[in-house]
């Protein structure tokens, strides 16, 4: 049976009490001492001892401590710093429970470990940095429950099915696709399956499972056929994601009168969904609910009562639905502890005004359980609701880029909420409008007015343990147990974060201007699986799904224009396409799918260059809701003319950009420079043809290298070696990106992407101390101030420090004697996250 299951037994039975977030729970002293009798022999339990250990630093285990074990029946070392686990040197027959969770610096384990525990039944080893599945545990032959949630584990071996006992497996946050049907077929005393959120079971598995009588599943649903099934199944915690064609989802087909339904539901990247009907017929035991990337939903139907059908709901977080326009329903949920909103930009009211009308005579208190209030990116929202209501337990409120919210619907009696925190940008505290002027001058803040964010509370200044954890920002697993962040803040850093920016693209010296540029933010939110496990293990959120990705483009072309404009408004789109195909498929490490996807994005717009296949849809990502507003090229939808004649194409380097990693695809002579502690980083190679596994690649594909006007060319013609279009020099002429994936360090200062109208006159060392240089001077000049308009948001204006760096650059080029036409990108990486200073248009 589940920990946390059995911690809510005993607290609704009053013999517990449990304090910050069910982290710690207190037991009366005569409970304990009763807990003591039974365990001991007197009391009919065990008479072996128990060893425990929790929340101690202590990077490993005495040779007293080991030596012990060989008596002992549970073993318990949580939280502890451990790094390495002894060579057993002799059995521990009598030893049935071993739990190590929380112990991230232990990556691995003594190879014949678990062979000296023949009798051991319980076994946790989540969240520990474990990147491998421990051989030895296949003897365990006894062995009935094991979890390795979010630990490194990337696959399970099919040897596992040896373990004919084995009942309860959790795999929460691992990336392991598909659970094998030999493998499910050989656990003959599985009931509980968790692979929830990212791993499945396709129909084969899930009717085998069906067939044996699971009691539980979690996993993740990509498929209408799984989904329409979902109700013949004791299904737990289930992501809904990626799902096409189905306009309206009925949260009936999730339940049924034989399982119940979910306690967790996330519904995510699944643009058809319009509708949600909640046309239930039994209470539901759901507690949390996520959706996330839902573009055009547009409405909750209901033909119940919310909170008849949601008594159990605690945890609400709807991010980037673009679509919805008010949220009345939360208001009454009776046990709703955290409700989180971003990114929903059409929303002007969490209840409407028809909504209000009929709720008029209803006695029953708003919000009656609700601690965490989170509204971030709702540049519509205009109030939360028109007259006062009541929080009697609201400890923590962040509103941030709310612009038209001009007050907040607080009673006075919420000052009695000693410790209440809210944080905010701080001119938009100062433009508030107070129903009751001595509410507002009951809140106190300790941040410097120089810090756009602040913080005001009531009362004292909250203590850490005190604090509502972000844990409520993500999932709280009903199988396994998660370690969540308890920093405020520490989510919205990496999942938030956006880039400053400036880039200039000029003619030059050159008759034409063939170069274009392109930036665009948030142009794809990227799944945590294409990101290294170090960042789900050890990177404090292992609760995320995703991190915003950032887009920038330098094409340089050469014989005309045409093919750099068409990669300038084509390309990352391709790339959105590439991505979310790598998003429903499993298998690869993390760097291989940014390989996959770039590569077979340069390919697919080569193509479409070239006119072997139907041109793709162009457009941009300037429309503020974050959609991608998308014209098709003009011409029939089977079209392949080429965009342009057979000697003209472009470079193509791009840089995709989130909080924790640089990503580089480059295809020609564009560079891109990463300066780090004052220091230049190399992140591309250029593509010329004398490069020595270029020239014998263009060699043995049978072309030929010719120095040409001092210069390196292909056959005579072109200096570099690779480029989308220039059609009549293929196959030697090639348009294979290499990539380049960094993770970003604290003292990384800009990076520099630019054609090479820029680096042919000046070095990566000149380039990136000119753009350090510079953006420090704006900052010094402009006395750090940080007016950067909202319109940043849209992709229509840079920051202003950072272009002041690219124009500078692009100065400095012509001032060298630069021939060519210059194009520079400068992404300021040391500033600020900047915020919003003016309306959304």
């Amino acid at each position: 049976m589940h920990g946390c299951y059995i911690l809510e037994i005993l607290e609704e039975a009053s013999l517990v009490v449990t304090h910050d977030n069910k982290r710690v729970a207190k037991v009366h002293e005569v409970i304990h001492e009763m807990a003591q009798w039974i365990a001991s022999r007197a009391g009919g339990g065990s008479h072996k001892p128990w060893f425990v250990r929790q929340n101690i630093t202590s990077e490993q285990l005495s040779s007293e401590e080991v030596e012990a074990w060989f008596q002992l029946e549970r073993v318990s070392i949580v939280n502890c710093n451990l790094n390495c686990l002894p060579e057993l040197q002799f059995e521990c027959p009598s030893l049935l429970s071993l739990n190590i969770q929380h112990n991230r610096g232990l990556k691995n384990l003594p190879k014949i470990f678990f062979q000296q525990m023949s009798n051991l039944a319980y076994l946790n080893l989540s969240f520990t940095g474990i990147h491998e599945f421990p051989a030895s545990i296949m003897d365990l032959c006894n062995l009935e429950f094991l979890d390795i949630s979010c630990t490194r584990i990337n696959s399970l071996p099919n040897k596992l099915g040896n373990l004919k006992k084995l009942k309860y497996l959790f795999c929460g946050y691992l990336f392991l696709g598909e659970l094998q049907v030999e493998l499910l077929s050989s656990l003959h005393s599985l009931q509980v399956l968790d692979v929830y959120p990212y791993g499945y079971v396709e129909s084969k598995g899930l009717f085998i499972l069906r067939k044996r009588g699971v009691k539980g599943i979690g996993m993740c649903v990509s498929s209408n056929y799984i989904l329409e099934r979902l109700s013949n199944l004791p299904i737990v915690n289930i992501n809904i994601k990626y799902i096409n064609g189905l306009s309206t989802l009925h949260f009936s087909s999730l339940t049924s009168e034989e399982h119940g339904g979910p306690k967790e539901l996330q519904i995510s990247f699944s643009v058809a969904i319009q509708n949600l009907v909640i046309n239930n017929r039994i209470k539901t035991s759901l507690k949390l609910l996520r959706l996330y990337q839902l573009q055009n939903l547009r409405s909750f139907v209901w033909t119940i009562e919310p909170k008849e059908v949601f008594p159990m709901l605690q945890i609400v977080q709807i991010e980037a639905c673009f679509s919805l326009t008010s949220l009345h329903w939360v208001f009454h949920l009776p046990l709703l502890h955290a409700l989180l909103l971003q990114d929903c930009y059409k929303m002007k009211e969490l209840v409407n005004e028809e909504e209000r009308e009929n709720k008029e005579d209803d006695a029953i208190t708003t919000f009656p359980k609700l601690k965490y209030l989170k509204i971030v990116r709702l540049p519509k929202l205009v109030e939360i609701s028109s007259c006062a209501i009541d929080f009697p337990h609201l400890s923590k409120v962040h509103l941030e880029d709310c612009p038209n919210l001009k007050r907040l619907p607080f009673k006075p009696d919420i000052v009695s909420n000693q410790g209440l925190l809210i944080k905010c940008e701080r001119k938009w505290w100062e433009r508030l409008e107070w129903d009751d002027a001595n509410v507002h001058s009951q809140f106190c803040s300790n941040s410097t007015e120089d810090e756009e964010i602040a913080e005001f509370f009531v009362g004292n200044v909250p203590m850490e343990d005190e604090e509502i954890a972000e844990s409520f920002v993500g999932n709280v697993p009903e199988f396994g147990h998660k370690d969540l962040p308890r920093k405020f803040g520490r989510h919205e850093v990496l999942r938030d974060y956006v880039p400053l920016w400036g880039s200039v693209s000029i003619c030059g010296k050159r008759p034409q201007m063939e170069d274009a540029v392109m930036t665009v933010p948030r142009f794809f939110h990227i799944p945590m699986t294409m990101l290294p496990a170090d960042l789900v293990v050890d990177g404090i959120i292992p609760d995320l799904i995703s991190l915003s990705g950032h887009f920038f483009g330098v094409y340089d072309g050469h014989g005309g224009s045409q093919v750099a404009n068409y990669c300038r408004e084509r390309l990352h789109l391709a790339l959105v396409e590439e991505l979310k195909n790598i998003g429903t498929s499993t298998g690869d490490d993390w760097q291989k799918q940014w390989e996959k996807a770039f590569i077979n994005c340069f390919l697919k717009v080569d193509d479409e260059v070239c006119g072997k296949v139907s041109r793709g849809a162009a457009g941009s990502t300037s429309d503020v809701s974050g959609e991608i507003s998308i014209s098709l090229v003009s011409g029939s939808a089977g079209m392949s003319e080429p965009v342009a004649p057979e000697n003209v194409g472009s470079t193509a380097l791009v840089a995709v950009i989130c909080s924790s990693h640089i990503i580089i695809a480059n295809c020609g002579d564009s560079r891109a420079v990463l300066c780090r502690g004052e220091q230049p980083v190399a992140l591309s190679n250029d593509h010329k043809p004398n490069r020595e596994d270029e020239y014998a690649r263009i060699e043995a594909e049978g072309g030929e290298v010719v120095i040409h006007s001092d210069r390196y060319c292909v056959c005579g013609v072109l200096p570099v070696s690779r480029s989308i279009g220039c059609k009549y020099l293929k196959p030697w002429i090639i348009p294979d990106p290499e990539i380049t994936v960094v993770e970003r360090a604290r003292e990384d200062e800009c990076l520099i992407l630019a054609s090479d109208g820029l680096w042919d006159v000046m070095s990566s060392e000149e380039v990136c101390d000119a753009a350090r240089r510079r953006i420090l001077l704006w900052h010094k000049k402009s006395a750090g101030t940080t007016a950067t308009p909202s319109r940043i948001q849209k992709s229509e204006e840079a920051d202003s420090a950072a272009q002041a760096a690219a124009d500078y650059l692009s100065y400095l080029a012509m001032e060298k004697g630069s021939m060519d036409n210059i194009t520079v990108i400068v992404v300021d990486l040391k500033a600020r996250r900047r915020k919003l200073v003016s309306g959304w248009t």
